[in-house]
């Protein structure tokens, strides 16, 4: 059944007080069909108009004469009290509409009216902006508590990354232009000064996916130090390996300029957000259950990468075909030996 059809429970029979006043229902309503009835018991043979609305603004009128056993069965008349409207999605154009069916004549509306139909393929027009807004603008001004900011943030903030990345695909010239897209909204106080450092102190990072399945999840658990991770993310542009990759920055919990990350990295970069700060343990678990590739590569925030340092790992899993788990060799910035291998 599609997502936008619902199905309300059937009317109750009219209680005797209410027998000489119009009765109805909405039974089916998706974007494509509206199924009702509606009978005035005090003129059993009548056949109602109905008007269909827009919020205010009225569409057409339709004669609830279709006939109907279930209704003849139930006693409503003799049954021709039914009405249908198909294919209608054309009267539909916006992404919302707040759709009223009411009486013609007396402009009483049925029960299961107002109903709010959503179009998901309308794309970002005026009523979808206007109900985001409103909903965020309440949210910044009335919440009580941080937990209620930050689940809000957790969304908006992915679908910044979904976006941003979106816009990448649509357009290959090189990404000069975050800085104007930010320049048209009215930045404050904390926001402002985070989203300025970040589009004056750092280039933006795109990484080309090699493929659409990438062999390797590289998971990469971050918390603030957002220079920290953009030199690792520096390192693995300079340094690209011949594995198909995706790169997962888990962000648990920054407030730092990582919250705006993804104004920065696109292509094979994601960015997925833990609803609360749990540790790097579950980001990691967080980001596994997020990637997608064959192999898990967990990298620290604060490791810089070199030449071939996915690839040679990529292969001992085909030279060793029996092993499940491999390690990286560490080096000191001073190019001196840190650790290499571990028991398990």
């Amino acid at each position: 059944m599609p997502k936008n059809v619902e199905r309300p429970a059937p009317a109750p029979a009219p209680a005797p007080a209410t027998l000489n006043t119009p009765w109805g229902f909405i039974d089916e309503f998706s974007l494509s069909r509206i199924v009702g009835w509606a009978w005035n018991p005090a003129d059993p043979t009548e056949s109602l108009e109905i008007d269909l609305l827009d919020d205010d603004h009225h569409l057409l009128t339709i004669t609830a004469n279709l006939p109907r056993s279930d209704l003849r069965d139930a006693g409503v008349g003799d049954g021709n009290h039914g009405f249908a409207l198909e294919n209608i999605a054309f009267l539909f154009p916006k992404s919302r509409h707040l759709l009223r069916l009411r009486n013609a004549r007396t402009k009483v509306e049925l029960p299961g009216s107002p109903r709010l139909l959503i179009r998901h393929d309308s794309g970002f027009d005026d009523p979808a902006a206007d109900f985001i807004d409103g909903v965020l603008t309440s949210l910044a001004a009335h919440a009580t508590n941080t937990a209620t900011i930050d689940n809000a943030l957790t969304l908006l903030l992915a679908r910044l990354n979904d976006l941003v990345n979106a816009r990448f695909r649509l357009d290959t010239a090189p990404r000069t232009d975050t800085a104007e897209i930010v320049s048209r909204v009215r930045l404050t106080d904390w926001t402002h000064e985070l989203v300025t450092n970040l589009l004056h102190t750092y280039q933006p990072i795109h990484i080309p996916p090699l493929s659409p399945t990438p062999l390797v999840s590289i998971i990469i658990p971050v918390h603030d130090k957002f220079a920290v991770t953009y030199n690792c993310i520096e390192s693995i542009a300079r340094h690209l390996p011949k594995t198909p990759i995706e790169i997962i920055i888990v962000d648990d919990g920054s407030r730092d300029e990582t919250l705006f990350a993804a104004l920065l990295f696109s292509g094979a970069i994601r960015i997925v957000r833990t609803p609360t700060n749990g540790g790097f343990i579950a980001a990691c678990n967080y980001g596994a259950a997020a990637a997608t590739g064959d192999f898990l590569f967990f990298l620290n925030n604060d490791t810089l990468v070199r030449d071939a340092w996915l690839d040679t790992l990529v292969e001992t899993f085909t030279i060793l075909p029996n092993i499940g788990i491999a390690g990286s060799r560490l080096f000191f910035a001073d190019g001196t030996l840190q650790e290499v291998g571990g028991i398990i």
